[in-house]
């Protein structure tokens, strides 16, 4: 449980904290589709306008699609979320107004959330909690939360309620979108977007956020391995759980939203509440910061949806972190390398981590390999320079600017981003905001430095802890290793990728010249047939019947009539030319069979 002593005093009095709505009306579900389907119309109608009318901005564009988003419920919220990802495909405007879209909604009514509560745990609220608050406190697309105290064990918990319609929506919702992708797939609308990995992401992402057992499961899980980053997580009462409800610890304290809300309005107010509860703002950026590179790259498995809303400051510079529904895990060869070429990035060495970043796309380009990368080295160059200047805004600095500078740069020059890159990625946008106002003037590769001089460390300590007392060169031991493998790694498979590129290229040349050369040889049997009908006609004209009124002794009747040693010479000539013509095709169709295989 929480230690009272990091508790902070109060930032905001309980009549500043807007309430939360009660809306008595469930979502449409009968005729979801149809419904559904007249909203997009009116959507694109707008968008439409806005754009006839030469209205139509990034950001504006960006406010009105997250507004039907949000209004149209859980699915929708979500597939805004992935396209705010998505800043190598749309203006970087649309997807910064899409990144605001916070899964925040009107509550449904206390009795409706109370029968859900008793069918799920199987009695009345008041045999299982002493106190049980019927306005929630929170509410989102799927679920609000409620602050009641267990009366069997005393403490104050925050029980998050399913909302009892929001399965059926989904589903529909869901049928209704797998159509609308199958029909940009068949229609090759934007397939940079890869549609099937974005309809992925919202099944198994929307699966998961509604049965909360598996957010039940991560929420365990991370607390044991934040409590290493001195990060507070709330425990998960699992006796008062199910797939519809979880009831975790309630975590008194202040939430980033309330810091960056107080910080805009009275400056002088949140100084002195800072200096009350003894909290350093650089340090519990830098807390932040590093970790979620040691949940991501030491854990494997990390908070994805980082938001001030989900960010609660306690005493002493301490964080928690609440609601555990998005959170992520990616392979482990992609986070390796994706860790060297963080690590490349912090030290400089741009063109092993152009590497290594090439290595992150699905497809390296079939042409100007050479020019794709001088250009990702200039950006990463130019950002490296920005980052050692203090007065910039953190912005343009932070790791999501240069993730999208190169994002964009790989669509420029024909290549894909995956999903993987780009749930990273997000984890740093939803970090920006309070990482923007907490160190504003972070220099982020010294960061990662900083944070790969700590992990060092803590390798170091648990190599000493299980080996013998005069084990010597630790360091040399525990970075050899990970050197050879990164060298391995960007080296090797780059040479592979372009050569694959290559091979891809030479296939299509070797194609093309197959065909031309088969042409040239037919073109040659061509010229030989028309030749030997012209000799016939000169010398066995009048025994084959060609005479002048014949068709065939009209069409010849152009040609010149030479003697047979000039014509001996050109049937020589024509039969050497198809000869070299057809060995070069017969070999050039060779190479392109070596090539496919």
């Amino acid at each position: 449980m929480l230690n009272p002593k990091l508790i902070p005093t109060p930032l905001l009095a309980p009549e500043e904290r807007p309430r939360i709505d009660i809306v008595d009306t469930p979502p449409r579900v009968r005729l979801r589709a149809v419904f559904v389907l007249t909203r997009l119309a009116g959507l694109a109608w707008r968008l439409a306008a806005l754009k006839w009318s030469g209205r139509l901005s990034g950001r504006r564009m960006g406010a009105t699609v997250g507004r039907f988003c949000r209004k149209m419920g859980v699915l929708w919220i979500k597939v805004a979320q992935l396209l705010s990802m998505r800043s190598d495909a749309f203006p970087r405007d649309f997807c910064d107004e899409l990144a605001k879209l916070q899964d925040r909604a009107d509550g449904f009514p206390p009795e409706r959330a109370i029968a859900a509560l008793e069918r799920e745990l199987g009695a009345p609220v008041h045999e299982i909690f002493s106190f049980f608050e019927k306005e929630p406190f929170a509410a989102a697309s799927i679920a609000q939360v409620h602050k009641a105290k267990l009366r069997k064990e005393g403490d104050w918990t925050a029980v998050k309620i399913r909302r009892p319609e929001v399965e059926v929506v989904f589903a529909r919702d869901l049928a209704l979108i797998r159509f609308l992708i199958r029909v940009m797939i068949r229609l090759s609308i934007y397939p940079q977007m890869r549609w099937r990995d974005m309809l992925w992401e919202i099944e198994s992402a929307l699966t998961e956020e509604l049965d909360y057992r598996y957010e039940m499961s991560r929420q365990k899980r991370l607390r044991r391995t934040l409590r290493g980053h001195g990060i507070f997580a709330p425990r998960v009462f699992s006796a008062y759980s199910t797939a519809k409800v979880l009831t975790m610890e309630f975590v008194e304290g202040v939430y980033m939203s309330d810091y960056l809300s107080v910080m805009r309005r009275d400056p002088a107010r949140l100084a002195q509440w800072l200096a009350e509860n003894d909290i350093d703002p650089e340090r519990v950026g830098r807390s932040l910061l590093f970790s979620y590179l040691r949940q991501m790259l030491e854990d494997r498995l990390f908070h994805a949806d980082l938001h001030p809303g989900n960010l609660v400051l306690l005493r002493d510079s301490r964080l928690a972190f609440i609601d555990f529904g998005s959170a992520g895990t990616v392979e482990g060869d992609f986070l390796r390398k994706y860790d060297a070429y963080l690590r490349a990035l912090a030290t400089g060495e741009y063109a092993k981590a152009v590497d290594i970043f090439l290595l992150i796309a699905p497809r390296v380009p079939k042409a100007n390999v050479a020019s794709a990368k001088e250009d990702l080295i200039r950006r990463l160059q130019f950002w490296g320079s920005r980052c050692r200047v203090d007065a910039l805004p953190y912005d343009q600095k932070s790791a999501s600017s240069i993730g999208d500078e190169m994002s964009k740069t790989l669509t420029k020059y024909g290549m894909d981003v995956i999903w993987s890159f780009l749930l990273i990625l997000r984890g740093w946008a939803t970090m920006d905001a309070s990482l923007r106002a907490l160190i504003p003037h972070a220099n982020l590769p010294d960061l990662v430095q900083r944070y790969v001089r700590q992990r060092r460390r803590r390798a170091r300590k648990r190599l000493l802890r299980h080996a013998p007392a005069d084990l010597f060169a630790v360091e040399r031991l525990i970075d050899y290793p990970k050197k050879r493998y990164e060298e391995n790694l960007y080296r090797g498979e780059v040479v592979r990728r372009v050569a694959q590129a290559f091979e891809g290229a030479a296939s299509k040349a070797s194609r093309l010249a197959a065909s031309a050369f088969g042409l040239g040889s037919a073109a040659c049997l061509a010229v030989a047939g028309y030749g030997a009908a012209a000799a016939a006609r000169q010398y066995y004209g009048a025994s084959l019947g060609w005479t002048d009124g014949n068709a065939v002794n009209l069409w010849l009747t152009n040609l010149p009539s030479p003697d047979w040693q000039v014509w001996a010479l050109s049937f020589l000539f024509v039969g050497r030319a198809f000869q070299l013509l057809a060995g070069l095709r017969a070999r050039f169709l060779e190479k392109e069979a070596h090539f496919a295989s």
